[in-house]
């Protein structure tokens, strides 16, 4: 995911700008969101880059997520859904970089449903290939107790 993605969808959310130097409660919120965003799900991206796509300097990153992991684990974040819902936009996007895929599903359960799908057919089509590696290596073991029962060592009193 791009800086510039990152800062859509939530400037898509947050319904602000957050280029705009403002200390207003929801621009520091969608900023410090986009910043998440940003380093969690950004591809290789620096501090110095996604902050320069907005005009600010890579310190106001390390303040913005201070105070937000603190509101986090204190459950004082006024804006959980909307983190929530750019989280799951930016999972969407990583996990469907092609733009035409990203249209085809309204939303991450969507996501999820199809991936779900696919491990199930996965996890099918292996488990047939280990239970047909499983019968023959039964059956080597069986061959090689087979050929252990008929050797009869020489010089043996029974």
């Amino acid at each position: 995911m791009t800086a510039a993605q990152a800062r859509k969808i939530v400037e898509q959310e947050f319904e602000v700008d957050i280029a705009v130097k403002s200390r207003k409660r929801i621009y520091i919120a969608a900023r410090s969101v986009y910043y998440h965003i940003c380093i969690k799900y950004g591809e290789r991206l620096t501090y110095e880059a996604f902050t320069a796509e907005i005009g600010f300097v890579h310190s106001t990153v390390i303040n913005a997520m201070n105070v937000m992991q603190a509101d986090l684990e204190l459950n004082q974040w006024e804006y959980p859904d909307q983190l929530k819902i750019c989280e799951d936009r930016a999972i969407l996007l990583a996990v469907t970089s092609d733009a035409q895929h990203v249209k085809a599903f309204e939303s991450i359960e969507e996501v999820n449903a199809k991936f779900k799908r696919d491990l199930y057919i996965m996890v099918a089509a292996y488990t047939k290939v280990i239970t047909a590696y499983e019968s023959k290596l039964k059956k080597q073991k069986i061959d090689l107790l087979k050929t252990r029962i008929d050797y009869q060592p020489e010089n043996v009193e029974i």
